[in-house]
């Protein structure tokens, strides 16, 4: 039987963040804010019929920020984006907070630059 095609939706950074900050509430909790704050988390974020929609990129960090995270990143089948990085996260992270990054065609390799 053949599906019709149902094209990707649009999820805004935003509402990827407050499902974020959602899940990985416990874990902050578990792991407190010594051990927090020098974790840098990466959450594979499934956006199966979803792609990371960039014309608004804003979102209410403070929930997040609040759990003691160095820095927070997201990676997903084809995209990466970085909420945020303190001052004492890696370079390479605090130079890309705010880009969706996109997989390299054919490499699997997410563009740094």
């Amino acid at each position: 039987m053949i599906e019709p095609y149902t094209p990707p939706q649009p999820l805004t950074i935003s509402a990827a963040c407050d499902r974020v900050t959602n899940f990985i509430e416990n874990y902050a909790k578990a792991y407190g804010d010594k051990l927090c704050s020098s974790l840098d988390l990466i959450v594979y974020f499934n956006l199966n019929g979803y792609y990371l929609d960039d014309k608004d990129i804003s979102a209410n960090l403070s929930g997040m920020k609040k759990q003691g995270w160095r820095s927070v990143s997201i990676v997903s089948n084809s995209n990466a984006f970085i909420f945020f990085a303190l001052e004492n996260a890696p370079v390479f992270l605090k130079n890309a907070i705010g880009n969706i990054k996109c997989e390299w065609e054919g490499f699997g390799l997410f563009d740094l630059n």
